[in-house]
């Protein structure tokens, strides 16, 4: 047991899942991405532009089922502490954390290695995890997307030789899919309460302060 994760409010069995997966430092935790680090404090939380996976769960993909991406490794915690009772088991499950933007070479991973998985995409609730989960789709389905600013809160983008354009304050991977007549046949799952599932979990812990 950890005590950050305990203030937080994260179940006991969800901090036995996920305890190989960090170390602490004078109670900081840290989530390694090959040369970088997430860096979970009460004060602050870093999360890495870029880098290698976090990697938590089943590491041999050939066993694994499910896979579940996020950002960050404290937004995957908050997530099992939230939905782990409705997953049947926790022993094919991977969970993946890209940092702030997935890159080139995590985007081709995610192509070549997860072909056939039953993604969950946990970014966050706000454009930038909207556009993130579309990235992510289309890179799972081999098809790319590219997705510009537009003057007037619009949104463009371009797949399959096609310009689709949106409003910025209300773009989701579900109206893309709509609009483009496309299945990415990947699901999204959102927090209700905050920007994303860690600030669903310390809005719950401290909403008595």
């Amino acid at each position: 047991m950890h005590p950050y994760l305990t203030r937080l409010g994260v179940r006991p069995e969800v901090q036995a899942f996920f305890s190989p997966n960090y170390a602490d430092d004078f109670c900081d935790l840290f989530f390694q991405q090959g040369n970088y680090r997430e860096h979970f404090g009460f004060a602050f939380h870093r999360i890495p532009g870029g880098g290698d996976f976090w990697l938590a769960g089943e590491l041999n993909l050939s066993m694994v089922d499910r896979v579940f991406i996020s950002i960050s490794a404290m937004d995957a915690v908050a997530f099992l502490h939230f939905f782990g009772h409705s997953l049947a088991d926790w022993e094919n499950i991977l969970f993946i954390a890209t940092g702030i933007k997935p890159t080139t070479i995590q985007l081709c991973w995610i192509r070549d290695k997860l072909a056939g998985k039953h993604l969950t995409l946990l970014f966050p609730a706000d454009l930038l995890g909207a556009i993130t989960d579309l990235k992510v789709a289309a890179a799972y389905r081999r098809i790319p997307a590219a997705a510009f600013l537009a003057e007037k809160e619009r949104l463009k983008i371009c797949f399959r030789a096609k310009v689709y354009e949106f409003d910025q304050r209300t773009f989701t991977l579900s109206a893309f899919e709509r609009a483009s007549a496309y299945r990415f046949k990947v699901v999204t799952c959102k927090p209700k309460h905050g920007a994303s599932f860690l600030d669903q979990l310390k809005a719950g812990a401290f909403s008595s302060f």
